[in-house]
Parts: C-alpha cells; sequence; structure tokens
C-alpha cells in the first residue's frame, strides 16, 4: 500500500548538518520546496526559518515562547518529532508542514481588565496583566472624562486566571443655554437634561420674548471632542451661551378728537423701532385743530407708560393715540369736589362753554364739610368770590382741563383714659381732634409688669366727641426653686414650681430637710420686681464622718499591718485596698462603699492563700509548653525538672535549664518572691525581674522562656542498584524535630529510586540513608523515507539504558543511499526520534518523477519493486520486441506512483507463460494459481497521456487446476489502495489470448477493484481470443469492474468468447458492480456484458 507522510529531517539530540550526495545519477532535479510552520496556539510564541528551500540544501528552524509560555514541541500531524527549541536538517524533494506548540506556563496568571460603559459598548483596551500564581496586583483605575467609575482600584492575590469588567457610568449633566443680549447681559436660559455621548438640539426661536436669537438652532453631541463643551465635563451643568437681538416693531398712528372719534381724513405714517430703543415721535399739524401734546417719547420697554402695556400683550403691531381739541365746537370740562387731601368727596359735574369765552361755577355747600376758603383762595386768587361763593374761569384747549373745588371737614374730640384695676390712674390721658366720620388707632402706652385690656384702641367718630378707658392688670410670673448636692446638678430634692407669682409681690419658701446634708439658703425670701420668671438654687453640702479598718489574723508566723482611720463626707465613696502578702489572702480584699451619716469600723481577717507559678516556652512568640507549680505562705518554695524535648504540634524544642525554683521571702512585715532557672552545669540564673507578676489579681506570676528547635541533618545517598560504593547523588537536608520530608524519586538524574520508604521524620539526631535506584530507560525510534515522502523500510525502536550508547545501522536498498548510515549517540532523559532519508539513484523531474527514457530504465524498474510506491514520468517512445519485460508491479507489492506517459507509445509490448506473474495461494486448503498480465501485473496509481501498440499477451494457466487470469494490455489488476485512481487518454490495441479456469481480460484493464476510479477518453483497438476458460468476463475496456465511472472511451473489440451462462462479454465492460457507464463508443451493441446495479447511458 502506498504510504506517503511529510518529513522533517532533523536529529533531536545530536546537532548535525545533513549531506547527501547522487551517485550514478545523469542529472538531478533542483526545483524549491516550501516549509511552513504554524504556531499552536498562535499568542504562544514565534518561529523562524520558515521559507524556500532548494532540494538538499540546509534549514535551521527556531522557536521562541512568548512571556508565560513554554515550548512543548515540533509536531507533524499528531505526532511529535523534538522538543528542543533549534532544530536542522536537509530539504527533500517535497513542502514540509510543522506545527510548534507552546504550552501556557500555568505558575503564571493573568488578570483581563474590560473597560465597558454602563450600555455595555468598550470605551478602551482591555489591560493584562501578569503575575506568578498566588503574587498580589494592586491595578489604579483611571478615571474618565464624562464618566463615573464603579472601582476606583482593583487589589487582590492571583491564583486563578481572572477577567473583570471595570464599568464606566456616563455622568448625567444639565445642559444650560444661557440667553444673552449683545452686551452679554442674561435674557433667560433653556435647559435639558442629557448624559456623556448624547445628542442635544435646541430650537431657539421663540424661546425670549422681544427678542430674536442669531443662531436659530444650536445643536451637537456632549463628549470631549465638543469644543463649547470640553473643558466644562467635570461639572454637572454644562453651559452655551446664545446671542439674542432686539425684535423690530412697527408702530402705527391714530389721530382722535376729544370723543375718540377718528379725525375724518387725516393719518401719520408709520414708523419702526427695535426693543429697547428711545423713541421721540411728533403729532402732525392739522388745520382747526389743537393737539394734545407737541411730542411724546420714551424707551420701547415693558415698564414704558406708553406702549409698555402693548408690549405685555406680545403685541406684533404697537399703537399711539394723539388726541387734538377742535378749535370751532363748544368745551364741556368737569368740575371736582375734594377734601383738603384730595379725596373726593362728590360726584362731579361738568361746565360747558367755547374756548377763549369767560365762565362762572357756583361753590356750593356740602353736609359736614366747610368751603376751605384759604385753599380755594390760595389756589384761584381773585377768581374766587368767597362772599358769593363763586369761581370765574376762561375755557382753554387743554384736553386735561377742569375745575376742582375743595373742601375742609367738621371736627370731634376723641378722649382716653389709663388705670389700674382698682382705678387708680397709671398714664396720662390721651386727647385727639378728629375729623367727621374719620378713622381712629391709638396704641396703649407700656407700662413695667402691666398688660392693658385694649393694646390698641381703635374706630370711626361720628359726630359726637368720643371717651374711651383701658384698664392695666398686674402681670403673672413662674417661680421654680432646685435643690441640688454641692457641687454638682444633682437633684437633692425634687423641684418646686410656682406658676402664678405677681409682679410686685413678696414670694417665701423653706428649704426641706436632708440627711447627711446642709442647704446654703434654710429659707429662699424675695420680692418679684423684674419682668421675667425667676429660678432659685439651693445647694445642700455634705457632712463629715469616721471610717476605721482593723486588720486580724491566725496564720503562726505573720504580723497582721496597723489600723486605717479615715475622715469622710456622707455618701463619699472611700476604697482602702488590703496590703497583699505573697502566700496569704486577705478577706476582703478591698473595703471600699460610700459613707453613711454615722461613724463605722470594719474588720479584714487575713489567711493562707496559694497562688500558682507558670514557665511558658516561646518560639518566635508561638508558645510551644508549660510547667507549673504552687506556692503559700506555709509552703514557701518548690522547684520542677525540664524535659530535653518539648513538643508542640509534632515539633521538637528545647531550652537551657533542666529546672527551675521558686520561693517567698517573709520579712519586715513584707513578702517577695524569688524564680531561678538551674542549667545542665547547675548554674543558677535568676530570672524574678522577667516574670509578669499576677499573683494578687489573677492568682498567678508567669515566666516566659525562650525556646530553641531541635534541628537535625539527614544524608540521603542515591546508590545505583544497591552499590552503596556508587553513589549516584547526594543530597542533604536539615529540618526540626519531628517535620517530614518526602523522599523524590527522580533526585539522581537518569535513575529512579525504587525503595519503599517515601518519607523521613527528622529526630534530636543526625542520620544517614541509601536509597536504591535503577537507571531510566528510553526509546530510540529511526523511521526511513524516501525522497518522495514515502517509507521506504519499516522503523526500528529500540530501549536503552540512561547514558547507554546505541549505533543503529541503516539498511541498504537497491537504488538508494541514505543520509545517514549510521545512528548513534548517548540516551539521555527522553525519548529520541530519528529520520534517516534514503535519496534515489535515478534521473528525476521537477516532481520528483522518475525519467524512464529507455526500455532499460523499464526493464530496471520492473526488476526493483522498492521502486514501485514513486511516480514515473515516459520521456521517449520504447520499443519491447526484443525484450521480455517482466509485468510491473505483483500482488505483494503494487505499483502504486503514478504514471505519466507524455503521449509516449510503447510497442511490441509481449507476455507469455515465461514472463506473466504468477502467485500461487492456499484456498480452503486448495492450491489457486492466479496470473497477472499486462505492462503493470497489479497497479494502484493514475495513469495519463500513455499509448501501448501491437501488444500480445498469450498465456496459458490450465484448468487442470483452479487458476484465475487477470489480463489487460496496461494492467491485469487495478487496485484501490485508499486513494481515487484515474486512468485518462490511454490508448492500446493489440490481441490477447487467454486460457485458465477463471478468465478476467479487458481491453485495458483485466480486473478494476479501484472503488470509484474514472476512465475517461480512452480507446482500446483489440483482439481477445478464448482458449479454453470455463468462467469468463470480457470487456473493450475491462472485464470486471466495481463502482467505477467509464466514460468518453471508444472501442473496437473482436471476441471469440460466446455469452453464456458463466461467460459475460460486453463492449466496454464483461460484468460491472455498482458503476457509471455513460458517453462512449464500442462496435458490441452489448455495452455490458452483466450489470449489477449499474448506471448505462
Amino acid at each position: 500500500m502506498k504510504k506517503k507522510f511529510l518529513l522533517i529531517f532533523l536529529l533531536l539530540t545530536l546537532t548535525f548538518i545533513a549531506s547527501f550526495a547522487f551517485t550514478g545519477c545523469n542529472g538531478c532535479g533542483l526545483k524549491s520546496y516550501r516549509i511552513t510552520i504554524t504556531c499552536s496556539p498562535e499568542e504562544g510564541g514565534s518561529v523562524t526559518g520558515q521559507g524556500t528551500y532548494k532540494k538538499g540544501s540546509t534549514y535551521i528552524l527556531k522557536a521562541t515562547p512568548n512571556t508565560n509560555y513554554v515550548f512543548d514541541g515540533w509536531y507533524m500531524g499528531e505526532s511529535k518529532l523534538s522538543e528542543d527549541l533549534q532544530f536542522s536538517g536537509t530539504m527533500g524533494a517535497f513542502n514540509i508542514q510543522l506545527t510548534a506548540k507552546f504550552n501556557y506556563n500555568e505558575t503564571n496568571r493573568t488578570l483581563t481588565i474590560h473597560f465597558k460603559d454602563d450600555l455595555g459598548a468598550k470605551i478602551a483596551e482591555d489591560k493584562i496583566i501578569t503575575k506568578k500564581k498566588g503574587e498580589s496586583y494592586n491595578v489604579a483605575i483611571e478615571n474618565k472624562v464624562g464618566y463615573t467609575v464603579d472601582k476606583t482600584s482593583l487589589s487582590g492575590v492571583l491564583n486563578d486566571n481572572t477577567t473583570v469588567t471595570v464599568t464606566y457610568t456616563r455622568k448625567s449633566y444639565k445642559l444650560v443655554i444661557n440667553c444673552k443680549d449683545e452686551n452679554k447681559d442674561d435674557l433667560g436660559n433653556v435647559e435639558n437634561n442629557f448624559r456623556y455621548g448624547d445628542r442635544y438640539s435646541f430650537d431657539l426661536n421663540g424661546k425670549i420674548d422681544y427678542y430674536k436669537p442669531q443662531i436659530s438652532n444650536i445643536e451637537g453631541i456632549i463628549d470631549i471632542n465638543n469644543s463649547l463643551l470640553a473643558g466644562q465635563l467635570n461639572n454637572s451643568v454644562l453651559k452655551i451661551d446664545a446671542t439674542f437681538i432686539p425684535k423690530t416693531y412697527k408702530i402705527n398712528f391714530k389721530l382722535i378728537d376729544e370723543n375718540g372719534e377718528i379725525i375724518s381724513g387725516q393719518t401719520q405714517p408709520s414708523e419702526y423701532k427695535k426693543y429697547l430703543e428711545s423713541y421721540r415721535f411728533v403729532p402732525k399739524d392739522i388745520d382747526g385743530w389743537v393737539k394734545g401734546v407737541e411730542f411724546v417719547e420714551g424707551t420701547l420697554t415693558l415698564n414704558d407708560a406708553l406702549l409698555g402695556e402693548q408690549l405685555t400683550n406680545k403685541q406684533n403691531e404697537l399703537t399711539i393715540t394723539f388726541v387734538y381739541v377742535s378749535l370751532t365746537k363748544p368745551r364741556t370740562i368737569p368740575v371736582k369736589y375734594v377734601n383738603a387731601i384730595g379725596k373726593k368727596i362728590k360726584e362731579d359735574t361738568s361746565v360747558t362753554e367755547e374756548i377763549g369765552n369767560n365762565g362762572e361755577v357756583d361753590v356750593i355747600e356740602i353736609e359736614d364739610y366747610f368751603i376751605d376758603v384759604a385753599k380755594m383762595t390760595e389756589i384761584y386768587g381773585e377768581k374766587f368770590n368767597s362772599s358769593e361763593n363763586k369761581l370765574s374761569f376762561t375755557m382753554v384747549s387743554d384736553k386735561d382741563f377742569c375745575i376742582t373745588l375743595y373742601y375742609k371737614s367738621k371736627t370731634v374730640t376723641l378722649t382716653i383714659n389709663y388705670l389700674k384695676e382698682d382705678g387708680s390712674v397709671i398714664a396720662n390721658q390721651y386727647t385727639q381732634t378728629i375729623d367727621y366720620n374719620s378713622s381712629y388707632n391709638v396704641t396703649s402706652p407700656t407700662v413695667k409688669g402691666y398688660s392693658p385690656d385694649k393694646p390698641v384702641v381703635s374706630g370711626t367718630v361720628q359726630k359726637t366727641d368720643v371717651s374711651i378707658t383701658v384698664t392695666y392688670t398686674a402681670k403673672k410670673f413662674k417661680v421654680t426653686v432646685n435643690y441640688y448636692y454641692k457641687g454638682t446638678t444633682t437633684v437633692a430634692s425634687p423641684q418646686k414650681v410656682f406658676n402664678s407669682v405677681a409682679f410686685g409681690s413678696t414670694f417665701t419658701l423653706a428649704s426641706p430637710e436632708i440627711e447627711g446634708y446642709k442647704p446654703d439658703i434654710a429659707v429662699v425670701n424675695f420680692v418679684l420686681n423684674e419682668e421675667n420668671d425667676k429660678t432659685i438654687n439651693v445647694y445642700y453640702e455634705a457632712q463629715s464622718y469616721r471610717l476605721t479598718v482593723k486588720y486580724v489574723s491566725d496564720v503562726e508566723g505573720f504580723t497582721c499591718p496597723a489600723t486605717v482611720t479615715k475622715i469622710l463626707k456622707y455618701n463619699e465613696s472611700y476604697e482602702v485596698v488590703s496590703p497583699q502578702y505573697y502566700g496569704l489572702s486577705a478577706s476582703p480584699k478591698v473595703v471600699s462603699g460610700k459613707k453613711k451619716a454615722y461613724d463605722e469600723e470594719i474588720t479584714v481577717t487575713y489567711s493562707i492563700g496559694q497562688f500558682t507559678v507558670w514557665f511558658n516556652y516561646f518560639y518566635e512568640n508561638k508558645k510551644v509548653g508549660t510547667n507549673y507549680f504552687g506556692l503559700s505562705f506555709n509552703n514557701k518554695s518548690h522547684s520542677i525538672g525540664v524535659s530535653s524535648v518539648i513538643i508542640n504540634d509534632g515539633l521538637g524544642y528545647k531550652i537551657n535549664y533542666t529546672s527551675f525554683e521558686a520561693m517567698i521571702i517573709y520579712q519586715n512585715n513584707q513578702t517577695s518572691i524569688k524564680v531561678y532557672g538551674i542549667k545542665k552545669d547547675s548554674s543558677k540564673i535568676d530570672l524574678t525581674n522577667t516574670i509578669n507578676d499576677k499573683a494578687f489579681d489573677s492568682g498567678f506570676v508567669e515566666c516566659n522562656i525562650t525556646a530553641e528547635k531541635i534541628m537535625s541533618t539527614v544524608t540521603l545517598n542515591y546508590i545505583c542498584e544497591g552499590n552503596r560504593d556508587n553513589v549516584l547523588v547526594t543530597t542533604r537536608f536539615t529540618k526540626q524535630y519531628g517535620e517530614v520530608i518526602t523522599i523524590d524519586k527522580t533526585y539522581a538524574v537518569g535513575y529512579v529510586y525504587v525503595g519503599d520508604k517515601t518519607k523521613y521524620k527528622f529526630t534530636d539526631k543526625d542520620e544517614t540513608l541509601y536509597l536504591d535506584c535503577i537507571s531510566v530507560e528510553k526509546t530510540v525510534k529511526v523511521l526511513y523515507f524516501d525522497d518522495a515522502g514515502n517509507e521506504i523500510s519499516p522503523s526500528v525502536k529500540n530501549t536503552y539504558k540512561y547514558n547507554e550508547q546505541f549505533n543503529i545501522v541503516s539498511p541498504t536498498f537497491d537504488c538508494y543511499v541514505p543520509d545517514e548510515t549510521v545512528i548513534k549517540g548517548t540516551v539521555q532523559l527522553s525519548n529520541l526520534t530519528f529520520i534517516v532519508t534514503y535519496t534515489v539513484q535515478w534521473d528525476v523531474d521537477d516532481n520528483n518523477a522518475l525519467i524512464i527514457d529507455s526500455v532499460d530504465d523499464l526493464v530496471e524498474l520492473s526488476n526493483h519493486p522498492i521502486l514501485w510506491n514513486r511516480d514515473i514520468t515516459i520521456t521517449k517512445d520504447l520499443d519491447l520486441s526484443s525484450t521480455a519485460l517482466t509485468p510491473i508491479g505483483n500482488n505483494e507489492t503494487v505499483f502504486s506512483g503514478n504514471v505519466i506517459g507524455n503521449k509516449s507509445i510503447i510497442k511490441n509490448l509481449s507476455i507469455t507463460n515465461e514472463n506473466v506473474i504468477k502467485k500461487t495461494s492456499v484456498v480452503n486448503g486448495e492450491n489457486i494459481v492466479y496470473g497477472y498480465a499486462g505492462l503493470f501485473g497489479c497497479l494502484s496509481g493514475s495513469v495519463s497521456d500513455l499509448t501501448i501498440e501491437n501488444a500480445i499477451i498469450n498465456v496459458d494457466l490450465g484448468i487442470t487446476t483452479k487458476t484465475t487470469l487477470y489480463g489487460g494490455i496496461l494492467c491485469g489488476l487495478y487496485s484501490n489502495d485508499g486513494t481515487v485512481g484515474a486512468i485518462s487518454n490511454v490508448n492500446v490495441s493489440g490481441t490477447i489470448t487467454v486460457n485458465a479456469y477463471n478468465c478476467v481480460v479487458g481491453g485495458i484493464i483485466g480486473f478494476n477493484s479501484d472503488i470509484d476510479s474514472e476512465i475517461s477518453n480512452c480507446t482500446a483497438t483489440v483482439t481477445i481470443n478464448n482458449g479454453n476458460c470455463n468462467y469468463a468476463q470480457v470487456g473493450g475496456i475491462s472485464g470486471y469492474e466495481v463502482m467505477s465511472n467509464i466514460h468518453d472511451c471508444t472501442v473496437t473489440l473482436t471476441t471469440t468468447f460466446v455469452e453464456g451462462a458463466n461467460v459475460f462479454v460486453g463492449g466496454i465492460a464483461g460484468e460491472s458492480v455498482n458503476g457509471v457507464i455513460h458517453t462512449n463508443k464500442c462496435n458490441v451493441s452489448n455495452v455490458c456484458g452483466k450489470q449489477n446495479n449499474t448506471i448505462i447511458y
């Protein structure tokens, strides 16, 4: 079977550059071939060296892993060929496809940070941080304009590959369009709410009354690229100024008479003014009329007296009315009646007279009023006749002209008296003269300590005098008396409150009695003469009493301390601590309480008491052991021994003492304690100053002692196969007592520990162990390929021990020379694979096909089955008339190469019993002879552009035993080796005569078992004669075929075979199974002798 592989020429552990030479070769192909390398994964690393190389040239490839990746090896398909970063080889006659595999280094971890906004959109490139596993990280998160970020930093320990998303929330903004006039003064604003990145649009038309915008629409996007807003994005309010200019108004003029009627035939042209612009308009002159005003002027604003109301009503056109007075008709003017302050007191009357004429008005009497003669005389002078109460006047054209008559009211007297409740006067009397029917409002005077029943006296007078009395009542106030202990705010007695103490009265109250205390004010007494509530504080001072503490004991050898006496204030807190003695217990230990209102005596009793002496052993602030004993006044000394090994959590420690002792010393009615440590040399160390004394408050004293680790060393000798004299490697470990180590089975390079001891526990002694090891075994594999990529010989795989020498001789083959005759080296720690490439000693074309340009070449090919997997190219016509060529390829070694005919012609092929291929097989205990006749005995490759003329096949296998003959001018058997074959443009002619028990004969192919093969554009002109076959399949193209496609072929078949029960004859195929036969031409009407599910058309 044909086996094609992509080749890598490399030596994994030996560095060499292979070279080869052709011997006995008439010509060598110099075509270039390509090396293509794929990195897996792509981010794992990079490679160099891929590219185009000429056949026979040297290449060097190199892999470089990226950070956090390690190189796994060079792969051809799924086969791992090398773990070296660099290797070299010699280029063959084929393209090479390699994969450089990298593995992620699991000792590192990555933190991948995604940056997205609150809509999930990516706003920045990912940040990737690589750390060792377990390493801490701290990443500051960048603030971005226009966003608030959900994390200011990321920190932690990177134990796994981690992905974190940092979310930037788009900020909310209020966008304000400030509307300003041309002087930058504010006119108002337009606003709306947006988020960062939003688009905004404002239509400003009609937004500001009386103005129009210079730019009607303001739009844009809120982001850092907006020049108007970029500097404001850190604020919550964004501002854009928009300029407005005043609107222009059309001003119309209306000309009317005094009665409001339009003056017929008279108009005045309109004028135009801008808002805020000043104006001055002069009414036109009209004959026979007098203008009411000479001009009007003002400013076009909302406050303008003439046009402001029309602007406020948002009229687009404004109107000014000019009033004229006629010089030709009488005028009627009003007569007004007012008091001294100009208030109307009677309905107006009127008087009519022509302009320029004199008239007279009666000044009439009005009830409740006098004619104000002085005022009338002051204003009108001699025109007012006071004796007759008449006023003369001259009519004028002024539109505002009128006559006003002045009066003054008649009066009465208002009297107010201010009295106490007992009727006595409390304030001066109030009097006032008031006009008839006038109102009055008088505030009552303020008197300290009193309240008036009428704070304000008000009303309206009629036509008589008025008298009113205001009565004053004394005010009431709250008096509060508090009782405190002196120097505090603590209440000594409940507060007393009096809510209605009259102003000016006398207040008297005796202070309550309290046990043990004396008040600073025995009786509270005062006159209330202030206008506010009053608070009195009375303070109580505690009285003093005696406290006596007496000490007693029946303990032998102990003298009690002296009696204690104290003078204390009532309720004063006291605390008398009983003197402390090691080994004694005082009851009570503390005399305490608050002093009662009498003298007291308290007794304290001393008895035997015990406390504990602790010895704590510490190693680097960790307690690893303890010892203790008790002491008392009647047992004043004690000692205790120390173990040489102190065990804590399975680990061993030691201290520098063998024992400890402690004692109580009683001297001068005082006690003290002494603590000593005893060393191995019996020296005594005073530890008293190091103790933590809690004997009196917690019942113990403690002494902290520094401990040391107990260390020992183990020596591990790795020995070769039980020989203690052959130490491969020695390692030492120093650890603490109780620690355990695992014995490394591969510590000795190239050897494996095989003992059953896997762990070692340290003691307090040094120790040496011998660990038995055996050599590591590795394989050396050699692959053998020819220069066309075909396996030329089975691979060799041998097993060797570490450091063992190997020497593998390459096999020899006719027509081939290996690039390495011997593979040798020393086994190390990895399996080795080598490839030996054999170069054919034959002329080849650019496609590495063997060149057949002579009969000798064809005979040589026939004689060397090792070449039957090579493509061949026939470059010349060949005449075999003088050559008995043995068919190329047999049932054991099929010719699997492709045949390129180049339109060459092979003439006079002759296959007889002398050179036919015969093979005998035993089937079910019976010998069966198989014969293969044709240019090729057994063929599986494709054939194209070849002509075989005047071929003679004359084979007689006999029929006395079971014999089967496969015969065809091109090949006897066309087999399937896993690839689909094709035969195209092949032309054959000749005679085939056969005799066998079973004959399978075709013009081109005898038996076609190449499934899915295609036979096209072929011609066959053949005569097939029947010797004496019992069974036969005979066809112009093939005798028997399975699932092939035969089309566009031409056949001229002459045969002596006759169709029968066991004989099938067809113009194209004798018998076909599941095939397709179409678009062919043949001289035999029956295209297929027997067909099974074959499509024919």
